[in-house]
C-alpha cells in the first residue's frame, strides 16, 4: 500500500434502463442473483448479475476511476470519488454518523484550530545537497471525520464506510498520542481499558504537522519526501487538501530547520498521458507559487529535488517507458530553467535486472537509467529472518546496484524500513495477512539494513516511513505496550517482540543512522543507542537479532 495498487476500472454504464438492487450489507460476489444485468454496490465496488453456467451470480465487482461518471442503483445516484485510499462508488448525500462516544470530550468541529507554538531549538539543515541526508517518507494522509471540509468520513484510520470502532480499523500501529493537545486530537469510538476515550489525529492539522517536524528536529532527521498522490491533485476535495498540506509542511520545515521535497506517487488507474500531464502541470504550479524557493525546499546541484514514484512497478500505474522518458526530459531539459529539477526515481528493487517488481525490456532498462538518483522501493522485498535475508538483499541488490549506478554517474538512495504489518487493511479488502508479518525484532532488523547500506557506500538514505501505520512501517512515536491500545483492537505495540521500548525508540534509531552517515564512523551491529531505565531488550542479542542462549 503506501503505494496502493489499484484494481481495474469499471466499464462505462450503457445508457438506458438497467435493473438494480439496493447496496448490499454483505459481499455479494459469487452469491445468487435473480436478473442478469442487475447492479448492486458493496464496499465501493459495483457488482453485476451475470450468468455462470446454469446459475445467475454476482460477479467479482469492479471499481471506478473517472470522477465524471455516475451510477444509478435502485433510484439512488452513486458518484465516483477518491476516499483517501482508492476510487469508490459512494452516496455523496448520505453521511453515516459516527457513534457518539460516552465521554464529555466532543470531536473537534470541522474548523481549523489555532496552531500551538512548539518552540524550535534553532538547529538547521542545509538545503543545497542530497548528500549525507537521512530523509523519511511523509504520507500526511490521515483525516478524522469532520475535520476537513467535504470529508464526512475517516480517512486511512478506519474503513471509510463505517465508524471509528475497533472492528473497522485499517491500520496496524497506533501513534503515541500523549503529547498531542486537545486542538490536535479527535475522539474515536474506541475506549482504553480504563474506559477513557481513544484519540486519533488529522494530518492536515497545522499543529500536528508542526509537532512532527519538531520531532524531526529533536531527533536530527534531516527532512521528508512529501507524498503527493497524482490521482488526488485535480480532485475537488483532495486537490485543495494537498495544497494545504504542502504549504503547511513548507512552513513547518522552515520553522524547525528541516528540508522537504515533493514525491509524486503515481499509484492509480490514470492513463499514462494523464499521469504525464498532471505531474507537469502540478510541478509548474508549485514552482510558480514559490514553494521551491524557500529555505526548506531541498535542492541538489543548484536545482530543486523532485521524485517520481512507481515507474515500472507492475500493477501500480499505467505509465509507459516512453512517457517516463518524456517526464525525465521535462525535468532535465525544460526550456524554462526554473522548472528543471534533480530527478529521483522511486522504482522497483529489481530495476537493474528487469525482474520481479520491475519491467523487462530494453525500453524500460534505458528509462530506469535516466534518473539522476535511483531510489529502489525495498519494503516487503525480503523478510526479517536474521541475518540471512538482509544479507541476501545486500549481496544481490544494494551492492551491485551501487556498482552500476556509480559507473553510470547516477546516485543511489536505498530505502530502510523497520518491519511490516497490514492485517487490518487486508481484512477490510477481504484478503488475509498475519499480524506483525515481518517483525521489527526490537530494531535489529532496521539496524542490520542501515549497516548494510552504509558499509556498502550509500551516501543518501531514505527511511520508510515517518507516519505509515497502515503497513506498520512508521518510525514516529508509537504506542509501546498493549495497555496503551484500545479494547478489542488488533493493533501491534512496540513490545510485540518481547522488548520494552519507549515510544520514541525508532526516532532515536533513525538519529543513529544519521550520525553514522555524517561522521563516517566505524559501523557496529550492536545496539547504536543507549537504553533508558524504562527500556530493556529482555535477553535479545541485538547483534544477531536472536535470543541469547540460556
Amino acid at each position: 500500500m503506501r503505494k496502493l495498487i489499484f484494481t481495474v476500472c469499471a466499464a462505462v454504464i450503457a445508457a438506458g434502463f438497467q435493473m438494480s438492487l439496493p447496496a448490499q450489507a454483505v459481499n455479494p460476489s459469487g452469491r445468487a442473483c435473480t436478473k442478469v444485468g442487475a447492479l448492486t454496490v458493496y464496499s465501493g465496488k459495483k457488482f453485476t448479475c451475470v450468468k455462470s453456467g446454469t446459475k445467475k451470480v454476482w460477479n467479482k465487482g469492479t471499481v471506478c476511476s473517472d470522477p465524471s461518471r455516475a451510477l444509478w442503483v435502485n433510484g439512488k445516484k452513486y458518484v465516483c470519488r477518491w476516499n483517501g485510499t482508492r476510487m469508490i462508488w459512494r452516496l455523496p448525500e448520505v453521511v453515516t454518523p459516527t457513534p457518539t462516544p460516552s465521554t464529555s470530550t466532543p470531536t473537534p468541529p470541522p474548523t481549523t484550530p489555532p496552531a500551538i507554538d512548539i518552540p524550535s531549538d534553532g538547529t538547521t539543515v542545509s538545503n543545497t545537497s542530497l548528500n549525507n541526508k537521512v530523509l523519511m517518507g511523509y504520507q500526511a494522509w490521515f483525516e478524522c471525520r469532520g475535520t476537513y471540509p467535504n470529508l464526512d468520513t475517516w480517512i486511512h484510520w478506519f474503513d471509510p464506510f463505517t465508524g471509528s470502532a475497533a472492528a473497522n480499523l485499517t491500520v496496524d500501529l497506533w501513534p503515541d498520542m500523549t503529547e498531542y493537545t486537545s486542538t490536535e486530537r479527535c475522539a474515536t469510538s474506541m475506549k482504553t481499558s480504563a474506559g477513557n476515550t481513544f484519540y486519533a489525529y488529522s494530518s492536515s492539522n497545522n499543529t500536528v504537522i508542526q509537532r512532527h517536524f519538531s520531532w524531526m528536529q529533536k531527533y536530527k532527521i534531516d527532512g521528508v519526501a512529501l507524498q503527493a498522490f497524482v490521482t488526488n491533485l485535480n480532485d475537488a476535495t483532495f486537490g485543495p487538501r494537498q495544497d494545504l498540506i504542502i504549504n503547511r509542511v513548507s512552513a513547518a520545515a522552515q520553522k524547525y530547520g528541516r528540508v522537504f521535497y515533493i514525491e509524486y506517487d503515481m499509484s492509480s488507474q490514470l492513463t499514462s498521458t494523464q499521469l504525464v500531464n498532471i505531474i507537469k502541470a502540478d510541478w509548474k504550479k508549485r514552482v510558480d507559487a514559490g514553494i521551491t524557493t524557500t529555505s526548506a525546499y531541498l535542492h541538489d546541484g543548484g536545482k530543486p529535488v523532485v521524485e517520481i514514484w512507481g515507474a515500472g512497478i507492475p500493477g501500480g500505474n499505467n505509465l509507459t517507458a516512453a512517457d517516463l522518458v518524456v517526464l525525465q526530459d521535462f525535468f532535465r531539459n525544460n526550456p524554462d530553467p526554473k522548472y528543471r529539477a534533480t530527478l529521483i526515481g522511486g522504482i522497483g528493487s529489481f530495476w537493474r535486472t528487469g525482474t520481479g517488481d520491475a519491467q523487462p525490456g530494453a525500453d524500460w532498462a534505458a528509462a530506469y537509467r535516466g534518473f539522476d538518483v535511483i531510489n529502489p522501493w525495498a519494503v516487503g522485498r525480503f523478510g526479517s529472518t536474521y541475518p540471512s535475508e538482509g544479507q541476501w538483499y545486500l549481496d544481490n541488490v544494494i551492492a551491485p546496484d551501487l556498482a552500476e549506478t556509480t559507473s553510470l554517474g547516477i546516485r543511489y538512495m536505498p530505502v530502510l524500513w523497520p518491519g511490516f504489518t497490514w492485517k487490518n487493511l487486508m481484512d477490510h479488502r477481504s484478503q488475509s495477512a498475519p499480524s506483525n508479518q515481518i517483525p521489527r525484532r526490537c530494531g535489529a532488523f532496521f539496524w542490520q539494513q542501515a549497516i548494510n547500506a552504509l558499509s556498502a557506500g550509500a551516501a543518501i538514505i531514505q527511511i520508510a516511513m515517518f507516519d505509515e501505520v497502515d503497513e506498520g512501517t512508521a518510525m514516529m512515536k508509537l504506542a509501546p505496550v498493549a495497555d496503551d491500545l484500545p479494547v478489542g483492537a488488533n493493533l501491534v505495540p512496540l513490545n510485540i517482540d518481547g522488548c520494552s521500548l519507549d515510544s520514541d525508540f525508532y526516532l532515536r534509531m533513525a538519529a543513529a543512522v544519521g550520525e553514522k552517515l555524517k561522521a563516517g564512523a566505524p559501523f557496529s551491529r550492536s545496539l547504536p543507542i543507549e537504553l533508558r531505565p524504562t527500556e530493556s531488550l529482555n535477553g535479545l542479542d541485538f547483534s544477531l537479532g536472536l535470543p541469547n542462549p540460556a
